[in-house]
């Protein structure tokens, strides 16, 4: 299977300043998982931040061929009106980001050489509590582990807080070497730890936000 870990967009659909942020509540959440192995996962915070993904699986001609596709895209919005936005794609063809808001990427994250599997989804949890803080967790049968946890901070205050993401990508390749990629988004802005992206020298940062 030709499938690339998704980069740790996800929390940057999260960090907002101390000193005016609002306790962000989750105004929707959608995860579901067909029978195809398709799943659509999505939420959307009370202070306009959406969140969405997807996963499709294309069986190949012949048994344990056939890839699996990723999608997904966040929007951050900004009180001036402005809103960042960030999109990914995850094929045979490589991992492909697009956003204004990252560094320059010179390359695709590839795993090509990875023998192709009809991957299936073997476990899919998704957990939306009331105090607001959510857990969602997927693992195929190639050895992909996707995990993400939001929290909820309430402020002193009435309409103060932060909201906190965390979360992590985990693939094996055939000779059994694990690639991981984890993230953290909070009022410090958003900082990915992984060997397989690029250097990222200062933090995306939306304190302005």
């Amino acid at each position: 299977m030709k499938l690339l870990v998704l980069f740790c967009l996800a929390g940057l659909a999260a960090a907002r300043p101390q000193a005016d942020e609002r306790s962000a509540q989750t105004v929707s959440m959608d995860n579901e998982l067909r029978e195809d192995q398709s799943y659509d996962f999505a939420f959307e915070t009370s202070n306009g931040i959406i969140r969405e993904e997807s996963g499709i699986s294309y069986p190949g001609a012949e048994p344990e061929t056939g890839n699996y596709v990723q999608s997904g895209s966040f929007e951050i919005p900004h009180p001036d009106g402005t809103v960042t936005y960030l999109s990914f794609l995850s094929d045979e063809n490589g991992y492909q980001p697009e956003s204004d808001a990252l560094p320059t990427f010179n390359g695709r994250v590839d795993i090509q050489d990875a023998p192709e599997r009809n991957a299936q989804v073997v476990s899919n949890f998704n957990e939306l509590r009331e105090d607001n803080s959510y857990d969602f967790q997927f693992e195929t049968s190639n050895n992909i582990l996707r995990e993400e946890s939001g929290l909820s901070y309430p402020g002193n205050e009435p309409e103060t807080g932060r909201y906190v993401q965390t979360g992590s990508y985990e693939f094996v390749h055939p000779d059994g070497t694990v690639t991981s990629i984890q993230f953290i988004a909070d009022e410090n802005g958003f900082r990915p730890l992984g060997a397989v992206i690029p250097q990222i020298t200062e933090q995306v940062n939306i304190q302005d936000a």
